[in-house]
């Protein structure tokens, strides 16, 4: 059987995801914060409601940069790499964007829609490359993805496809 899509689901929620990976003590980014009208995230701060994202992000003990996406959904759509916030200016400094009002971008994150629904946000902190792979591709975070079958005899990997991030880009998904 190939691509068995029982288990898409743990790969398109995020939530679901870190939560599997941290329980394996597989390294991965700490997650800051969830928006989410009623689901949690271990380890990060709930945010309920849209002005708690706000006030959130004013927050002068929220540390930046942070990179920022919805819960749902693949093909870096929606995600953000926050660079600062002007408190009082009242705006969010995205890379590679002029800044925007924090209301602009908390109404822009609140109503990201995945896939099927909207299904929360995430902020966590942002990664940085090894030395050797900075030299090589930039501040992004390129991606290595294995296709691998099993069948009777085992695990087989058939193919590897590396994702390389390019100049100012910080997702390895652009157009």
């Amino acid at each position: 059987k190939t691509c068995d899509r029982e288990w898409w689901a743990i790969s398109n929620d995020k939530i679901v995801a870190h939560t599997l990976l941290l329980g394996a003590g597989a390294p991965i980014p700490n997650m800051r914060a969830i928006y989410h009208p009623f689901r949690a995230c271990p380890g990060a701060r709930t945010l309920r409601t849209v002005g708690e994202v706000g006030d959130w992000l004013r927050d002068p003990a929220t540390a930046f940069p942070i990179f920022a996406k919805p819960v749902s959904g693949v093909r870096s759509l929606g995600q953000a790499f926050i660079e600062g916030v002007d408190v009082a200016a009242d705006t969010v400094q995205l890379k590679g964007e002029e800044p925007i009002s924090i209301n602009a971008f908390v109404e822009r994150v609140t109503s990201v829609q995945g896939t099927s629904s909207f299904d929360g946000y995430l902020f966590q902190d942002v990664l940085r490359p090894h030395p050797e792979m900075l030299a090589l591709c930039g501040t992004g975070i390129s991606t290595v993805r294995v296709i691998v079958l099993i069948d009777e005899d085992g695990p087989k990997i058939t193919n590897t496809i590396w994702k390389i991030v390019t100049g100012d880009h910080f997702a390895d998904n652009f157009w």
